[in-house]
């Protein structure tokens, strides 16, 4: 390893320019500072506790006995045996089920498979409870040595420790996201990671890691935690202003670009309604180098994130952020409207897993008491928003394709309408085409 730098000396590989994907690559990304922001008022929220993987709840952080007096070795040793005995143990299953956050798949005749199913225990929990979860007491180190020692003193520990304790509260992708996290940490790649396991670890990293696995066994989504997320091959910032980016949505830029390509046109107007943190936006002016893209969005903290990402992939000059309702703000008529409203009926919220319910902000996700509130809106607007031949893409859930279909007939007499199934065969967008 003398051709590496070591992780505990503080100068790591420059890997400043890659993230981790959900599927265990990278993309290239510039720095972007992250922002923190305070939590939502949201404790009045309540969740089914069977909804819920529980972690260890402490009012304070555990803190470990005298060790005896025992050789080091032995110690060293004992501590070993005992993560063994926990990694077995979660392999064989015997963690909670695991959280489904993907708000994506929804649908109202699987509401019950939103959240995880876990042992109930006097019924509820809320976000005060969440708040109070925490790792169970990491392994205290040797005070004579620099690198951590007992057990946590390699990179590989830390990530296999890691992996254990998010598998034993039921997150159903522990492994990827305690190497996510732990790259994050350490600023270093995947292959990096798994070529140089043996490397010694900081006592400060092992303490800002145990930081990260409380923060995400608080439930915190994993993008909040990074401050990153990948979409259709591109790395935004993400925070709590903001919906977290879904791969369901990648169907609507695909759908799009498709239907560009048809017509042959090159140099579209655009508008990306409720366009949250810009993702759609920002990936439609980065594969269309010629169009121009109105972004609107009601939330003035999410036009804030979409401008960072805007500056972040450098199409500030073509996605124009305004802010207001749906279609209102746009200057002029536009080639296609976009847009992945809320959709989720208000009586489905509360059944939604903790990282959705209680991170991600309600305005992008109450669509009104059947989901279609605001899509029914856009659709009313639409006519007098729409060039001569124009489009209206529109992101929905699995099961609303018949309502929202109906919708658009009603208020958009003559058009074309179809349905859009995405790679899982669901029900995914409807697209409306007025007469050329």
């Amino acid at each position: 390893m003398s051709e590496k730098p070591s992780v505990v000396s503080g100068q790591r590989p420059d890997v400043s320019g890659q993230r981790p994907n959900s599927r265990g690559g990278f993309e290239t990304r510039p720095h972007a500072a992250t922002a923190q922001h305070g939590l939502a008022h949201l404790s009045d929220q309540r969740l089914p506790l069977d909804h819920i993987g529980l972690a260890t709840c402490h009012s304070e952080r555990s803190e470990e006995s005298p060790r005896s007096e025992e050789p080091q070795a032995s110690i060293q040793a004992a501590e070993i045996l005992r993560l063994r005995c926990v990694v077995a143990e979660s392999s064989l299953g015997h963690g909670l089920a695991p959280a489904q956050n993907d708000i994506g798949s929804y649908s109202a005749a699987h509401s019950n498979r939103v959240c995880p199913s876990a042992p109930a225990r006097n019924g509820t929990i809320n976000l005060h409870d969440l708040r109070n979860l925490r790792t169970p007491p990491l392994p205290a180190p040797a005070q004579n040595d620099l690198h951590g020692g007992g057990l946590l003193s390699t990179a590989g520990d830390l990530l296999q420790w890691g992996r254990a304790l998010l598998a034993q509260h039921g997150l159903e992708e522990a492994g990827l996201e305690a190497e996510v996290l732990l790259m994050h940490l350490l600023g270093i790649s995947r292959s990096y990671l798994f070529t140089h396991r043996d490397e010694p670890v900081g006592v400060e990293d092992i303490e800002a890691y145990r930081r990260l696995l409380d923060r995400r066994l608080e439930r915190a989504p994993l993008a909040h935690i990074t401050g990153h997320r990948e979409f259709y091959g591109l790395d935004f910032y993400v925070d709590r202003r903001v919906l977290i980016p879904r791969p369901e949505t990648e169907t609507l830029v695909e759908e799009c670009l498709k239907l560009l390509r048809r017509d042959g046109l090159v140099a579209p107007l655009l508008a990306d309604i409720g366009n949250g943190s810009g993702t759609i936006a920002v990936a439609l002016a980065c594969h269309l180098p010629e169009a121009k893209v109105y972004a609107t969005d009601l939330s003035p903290q999410a036009l804030e994130v979409a401008a960072i990402n805007c500056r972040r992939h450098g199409v500030g000059d073509r996605v124009a952020l305004l802010g207001g309702n749906l279609l209102e703000p746009l200057p002029e008529p536009v080639d296609m409207v976009l847009a992945n409203l809320p959709y989720i009926p208000t009586d489905i919220l509360p059944t939604l897993a903790p990282e959705v319910a209680f991170y991600e902000p309600r305005l992008a996700l109450d669509g009104g008491p059947e989901g279609l509130d605001l899509v029914r809106g856009l659709l009313v607007q639409a006519p007098l928003r729409l060039r001569w031949g124009g489009r209206v893409l529109l992101e929905i859930g699995a099961d609303q394709g018949a309502s929202a279909a109906r919708a658009a007939g009603e208020a958009m007499p003559g058009a074309k309408i179809r349905v859009v199934r995405d790679l899982a065969g669901l029900d995914r967008l409807v697209v409306v085409e007025l007469a050329a």
